[in-house]
């Protein structure tokens, strides 16, 4: 009986050892019990983020087109534009995301009002610090220069055409074709005030008008010149260029409209990957069983 009390009393005490052994391995706050399996799940953990892709390396792609109105025209049979506010918001969206590189497709119609263009500078050159964006243009006038002169890198396809030529105002003078049909606008001169609209009473602008709109086209030429100036294009540079207007690829080249002339399908399929389309969710094809 001794003997077996003795045995008892040598395994409690071995247990007690194996236990407290245990506890000094858990880790603060784990059940001892339960320690096993924490260090399963987190090696887990660890094998599964090693085998998910380094975003923060790839490339994130942003496909811009339209004329971005205040307030589109609703569409019944097709898409509406994308209005101004939905193309900054995703601006924003594309650059707060992961990857650190963006790449803003503007190749397929981009033409932006003067106002809608420095908006969308203005978020580019508040990116932060560390995150690149680089473009692709093609068939953009004046306006979507000022959105190219916030990014690192402008590109062009090598077969692309610019059309930088400045900016235009042009009114139409409707008096004879609207005398044709009967309809004659009355004005009454008080001063520069009328009580119709030039256009309805003249066949050309008064030389009051004429003098307005000079002023105003020069006022916002200016602002567009000191919006599109970078490093590779300062303001005689573009005022050259755009004495060649409708220009080449390279004549842009040549003139600094753009760094550099790249195959569009070669130059996405090269970016840093993994690559992914914001707005559409696409990803690049898989080719490997082609």
């Amino acid at each position: 009986m001794h003997r077996s009390c003795a045995q008892a009393i040598a395994i409690a005490l071995i247990l007690s050892l194996g236990v407290a052994l245990v506890a000094e391995d858990a880790a603060p706050g784990i059940d001892p019990v339960l320690q096993p399996a924490v260090h399963r799940d987190e090696a887990v953990a660890v094998e599964a983020a090693a085998d998910e892709p380094d975003q923060t390396a790839g490339t994130l792609v942003l496909e811009l087109a339209g004329t971005f109105p205040l307030r589109p025209a609703p569409a019944f049979f097709a898409a509406g534009e994308v209005s101004l506010h939905a193309a900054c918001l995703r601006l924003r969206q594309a650059l707060t995301a992961p990857e650190k590189h963006l790449v803003l497709d503007l190749a397929g119609g981009f033409y932006p009002s003067l106002a809608g263009a420095e908006e969308m500078a203005a978020i580019l050159r508040d990116r932060d610090e560390g995150r690149t964006v680089a473009c692709l243009l093609d068939g953009i006038d004046d306006a979507a220069l000022a959105v190219a002169a916030a990014c690192d890198e402008v590109c062009a396809p090598e077969a692309g055409l610019l059309l930088v030529d400045g900016i235009e105002l042009s009114v139409d003078y409707y008096a004879d074709a609207l005398a044709k049909l009967g309809v004659r606008f009355h004005a009454i001169t008080s001063g520069e005030a009328k009580t119709a609209a030039e256009p309805f009473t003249s066949n050309a602008p008064s030389p009051a008008a004429i003098a307005e709109r000079t002023q105003l086209a020069q006022g916002l030429d200016r602002v567009l010149v000191e919006e599109s100036r970078r490093p590779a294009l300062d303001a005689e540079g573009l005022l050259a260029a755009r004495a060649l207007a409708p220009q080449t690829s390279a004549i842009a080249k040549r003139c600094g409209l753009v760094d550099e002339l790249v195959e569009p399908g070669a130059w996405l399929a090269d970016l840093p990957a993994p690559v992914r389309y914001l707005g559409d969710d696409r990803e690049q094809p898989d080719l490997s069983n082609f």
